[in-house]
């Protein structure tokens, strides 16, 4: 009885969990293409930390999914 009482959730638990999710081709997620060129970078140090400051390019009008995020490369 208490066999039963085991195996019965576990299948049920094995169906449930191998019937998630959907079928379907891979999509690769394209990213934002249109971004602009940083101008007039400067860079400043306040209490022993590096910061850096820029603008956006003039005239541009960007979406915020442009303005999400950026990546710093040490150089």
């Amino acid at each position: 009885m208490s066999n039963k009482l085991i195996l019965i959730p576990c299948v049920l638990i094995l169906v449930l969990a191998a019937s998630c999710g959907r079928r379907g081709d891979p999509v690769a997620i394209t990213p934002y293409r249109e971004v602009g060129v940083v101008k007039n970078l400067t860079t400043f140090t306040k209490n022993g930390k590096e910061y850096l400051r820029w603008g956006m390019p003039a005239g541009k009008d960007f979406p915020a999914e442009a303005l999400k995020g950026f990546v710093v490369f040490r150089a």
